[in-house]
């Protein structure tokens, strides 16, 4: 291979004893920078925010400008505010705090079963003897209750009935997965995109008279996964099943007499199972649901004996991006919502309260054209409130859980010292898509110290990853080292949100199936021009771009086929071909089996259409993205006489990530300003 090829030693010993004076003294200046500016912005993130046990009192770090740093509490009933010397107790260990993310309730199923190769009481135990499974009576002589067929194994652990007459466990398919060798770690199971998976399916077997049973392969095709062995008080089994290829999920019941689906979401096509899925059962044989039939994902009540829907709790083009808290002797459900107001920035999240029995439209509990976010107490009356956006420092206010009225307000943060030594903030900007379609949302980071007098070139940091929206809404975080590396050296950085990611319905989603290649990159390239047609000083014929995993590979599609309008890119651990990668990830959006659209999206196959320097890096110790995709990319281009215009530098000892280590930094940086310059 006849590419510069750098070593780099492993980022923790570059910082315990970096080799390279230069690269530290660069990340000194910029982490300076980065202290300095994050000490001009008071009051944006709440330091030693906690309230106490009952959630009478709640108290955290609030600096003034008159007696500077303070403890601020919070009392009630009355909600009185006042500020305490700075080494006051605070009142209690339960911790509070947004940090950019609100809390969410973890979806929860209930059983009534017992789960271990242990029985309950009486009921003796199982064991698993090559291919036999045997029960061990407490009484009476071991007897086989099955055996496994031929190619198949069993795996647990099993789970008994409430009654513990009828026990399940999974009977999978035995593979031989593909190994993936990690210098320093080792030979780890790496299967890929279309490699055999265990295909699980629940067996249920009757320990009063050996009967037993597994659902019918013309009810479910494979799978990609299967989960729950949950039992119900009147003596069904249910599981929740993924379809091979992510064409959809459901949940199954296993009766008595036979097996069925309960209720399945299956529109077919790659679909995200993974951020449609929950499951939040209530106690009384009903449980919360979250679809996507509508096209937006929503919430409804299901009878999990039948499958269905009693209640449409939420419903309209915005979605359910989170369950936060559920009240069932109440009947309320608090729930975190997204392009609930329209003209607002769909990614703005809302917390909204809403009935059980879909009886009332949901309410917001958090108003305002922000993004908020919320962390409750531990009684559950209150919760803390912090409104603000990318461009709008937060505002941070206690309010009630029950109606949302603000019973305390703390303040609201102060970026004034920052502007003042020259930060340039953030601008949110809103632009029509690629066919002026859909609103795409992103935000411009300004360089620091910024001169209005001067053009200066840009930057785009991508991660098109389908699974999420990845640009910051919200105030926090402004300190992201990879941003503020550059912005600190002269660039504008940019991100949006475009076509193809997650959390704007499904039609707004559908851009990446079947093409990771297009990465919503039309839409990124008219976004950006709109934002250089509202900030002069953005140089829109010197645009860069970078990112890593997913986005190191939206990276190289974008000098692939962008290759006019962006010059310059980086590209960081890249899954440059989806085939190498992992299946749980690829499958999702490029489906199963393996078929064209792979090939579509595997970047090797238009290597001959870069025109711009391209930087790759990899960690030769990735355990996430196997660093073929990057090896194999790289010689892609060497055969396409491409050879002057990529470098690849291969990080020693480093694994997923590793452009983020020391040294890469510097070099990333290093190689904008060779290739875009700085302001002029």
């Amino acid at each position: 291979m006849t590419f510069p090829v750098l070593l780099l030693a492993a980022g923790a010993a570059l910082m315990a004893a970096p080799a390279d004076d230069a690269v530290t003294a660069r990340l000194e200046a910029w982490d300076k920078g980065l202290v300095a500016l994050g000490g001009g912005i008071d009051n944006a993130i709440l330091h030693e925010a906690s309230w106490s046990a009952d959630g009478a009192t709640f108290s955290c770090l609030w600096r003034t400008a008159e007696s500077g740093l303070v403890r601020r509490t919070v009392t009630w009933p009355e909600g009185r505010v006042a500020d305490l010397p700075r080494g006051a107790t605070q009142p209690g260990p339960a911790p509070a705090g947004t940090l950019g993310r609100s809390w969410r309730e973890p979806a929860a199923t209930l059983s009534v079963g017992t789960v271990g190769w242990k029985g309950p009481a009486g009921a003796g135990k199982l064991t698993v003897e090559g291919r036999q499974l045997r029960h061990h009576p407490e009484k009476g002589a071991p007897r086989v209750l099955a055996e496994a067929p031929e190619g198949k194994r069993w795996a647990g652990p099993p789970s008994w009935s409430g009654d513990a007459t009828r026990v399940a466990l999974w009977l999978e398919t035995l593979t031989n997965p593909r190994i993936l060798r990690v210098p320093g770690v080792g030979d780890i199971p790496y299967p890929v995109a279309g490699d055999p998976l265990p295909d699980p399916r629940p067996f249920v077997v009757d320990l009063r008279t050996g009967a037993a049973s597994t659902p019918p392969g013309s009810l479910l095709g494979p799978v990609h996964t299967m989960r729950l062995l949950d039992w119900t008080a009147d003596g069904r089994l249910l599981s929740e099943y993924t379809l091979r290829g992510f064409t959809g999920h459901g949940i199954l019941a296993h009766e008595p007499v036979g097996c069925g689906k309960l209720r399945a979401e299956e529109p077919g096509g790659p679909f995200y199972v993974d951020g449609t899925r929950h499951r939040h059962d209530l106690g009384d044989g009903t449980a919360l649901w979250a679809t996507e039939r509508t096209g937006f994902r929503h919430l409804e009540r299901i009878d999990l004996a039948t499958g269905r829907t009693l209640a449409r709790i939420t419903d309209g083009p915005w979605v359910v991006s989170g369950v936060a808290r559920v009240d069932v002797a109440a009947g309320l459900v608090w729930l975190e919502a997204r392009g609930f107001h329209k003209g607002e920035n769909p990614h703005h999240a809302h917390l909204l309260r809403a009935r059980l029995d879909g009886k009332e439209a949901p309410v917001d509990l958090t108003p305002g054209d922000a993004h908020h976010e919320v962390a409750f107490s531990p009684c559950g009356r209150w919760f803390l409130h912090t409104a603000s956006r990318a461009d709008l420092p937060p505002t941070h206010a206690l309010r009630r859980l029950a109606d949302g009225a603000v019973v305390a307000t703390l303040g609201t943060a102060d970026d004034a010292r920052a502007r003042a030594k020259g930060w340039g903030g953030r601008r949110v900007v809103r632009a029509k898509d690629r066919d002026g379609t859909h609103d795409i949302w992103g935000v411009v980071h300004f360089p620091h110290p910024f001169d209005p007098s001067k053009r200066h070139p840009v930057v785009e940091k991508i991660y098109a990853g389908p699974h999420g929206a990845h640009v910051p809404h919200g105030y926090a975080p402004w300190w992201d080292a990879d941003i503020t590396d550059l912005t600190q050296s002269g660039f504008f950085v940019v991100q949006c949100d475009a076509r193809g990611t997650f959390g704007r319905g499904r039609a707004f989603q559908a851009q990446a199936f079947g093409d990771l290649a297009d990465a919503g990159l039309p839409d990124r390239v008219a976004w950006i021009r709109a934002a250089g047609a509202r900030i002069p000083q953005m140089d829109l014929a010197r645009v860069g771009i970078f990112g890593a995993s997913a986005g190191g590979q939206n990276t190289a599609w974008a000098l692939l086929r962008h290759g006019d309008f962006y010059r310059a890119g980086v590209a960081d651990c890249g899954c440059h071909d989806n085939r190498l990668d992992k299946v749980w990830w690829n499958e999702q959006w490029l489906g199963w089996p393996v078929g064209p659209a792979y090939d579509r999206s595997r970047c090797a196959n238009e290597a001959h259409r870069l025109a711009g320097p391209l930087l790759l890096t990899v960690g030769e110790s990735d355990s996430n993205v196997d660093p073929r995709c990057t090896y194999e990319l790289a010689e892609a281009f060497r055969a396409a006489g491409k050879s002057h215009l990529v470098s690849l530098e291969v990080i020693k000892g480093a694994g997923h990530g590793a452009g983020e280590l020391p040294a890469p930094r510097v070099l990333r940086v290093d190689f904008f300003r060779t290739h875009l310059g700085g302001p002029r």
